[in-house]
């Protein structure tokens, strides 16, 4: 996509199941194709978030961040590190930009603003369904975001991310997050007439679910999208796929 050709605000979301040298070239094109970047599941400890302000993208723009770890410092793992999520944005972008802080190794967010609009941006990695210890932290990370969402009510709201969970699926979160949808007033963009996603998420090649999304703020989904749509390409080697919201 060529940066100059673009005049709208393009947002993608990714979970990208570790960064690491194979897949930085990657995420430094998505970076060349939007301007907002929610970044899932990048497996970095505290100490080694900083190699994302390392990032450029493909017209050599530097990026910002504002991220957290998955595990902290004290935890020992056992085989491969997990969980983790960012916002990164372009650092020529016309807006002041102000990191949220969040006790939570699941949520990040960040405020823009300039001199006629204010918008929040929170990005989510959610816990799948597998019995009533997650549906409690699933359930306990929405009153975390409905808080955040309370404390900056002066913004329009996107939420992006891997919520593990598929609106086409009749189960115990997907109500849940329906539920919370309706009650802070916001909507889908699943639901938009111009949402072209046919899978964010594949096993094997063999079972395809939508568990990447975009929710907003009702006056951003009635009046700012233009486009929702996924990137299914053969050099990304995560088995989730990019989706991108333009306003």
């Amino acid at each position: 996509m060529d940066d100059h050709a673009r005049t709208s605000v393009v947002m993608g979301s990714y979970n990208c199941r570790g960064f690491n040298g194979n897949k930085k070239p990657y995420i430094a094109n998505l970076l060349s194709e939007c301007d907002i970047l929610l970044l899932q599941e990048h497996w970095l400890s505290d100490a080694q978030l900083s190699v994302l302000g390392d990032l450029h993208n493909n017209n050599d723009v530097p990026i910002m961040y504002n991220g957290v770890s998955g595990f902290d410092n004290e935890t020992v793992l056992t085989g491969r590190p997990y969980g983790g999520c960012a916002i990164l944005w372009r650092s020529d972008m016309c807006a002041n930009v102000v990191p949220i802080v969040i006790d939570s190794r699941r949520i990040c967010a960040i405020s823009l603003s300039s001199d006629t609009w204010k918008l929040l941006i929170i990005n989510v990695y959610m816990p799948f369904e597998n019995g009533y210890t997650n549906t409690d932290e699933f359930v306990y990370l929405l009153s975390v975001i409905e808080d955040i969402v309370a404390s900056n009510g002066d913004c329009q709201c996107i939420i992006g991310g891997d919520f593990n969970v598929d609106f086409t699926r009749s189960r115990m979160h997907t109500a849940f997050l329906d539920r919370f949808c309706t009650d802070i007033g916001l909507v889908p963009a699943d639901h938009h007439a111009d949402f072209n996603v046919d899978y964010t998420y594949q096993f094997c090649m063999d079972r395809f679910s939508t568990l990447d999304h975009f929710l907003l703020s009702t006056r951003l989904y009635d009046t700012c999208v233009e486009c929702i749509n996924v990137q299914h390409t053969v050099d990304n080697i995560s088995d989730h796929d990019p989706i991108f919201l333009s306003e």
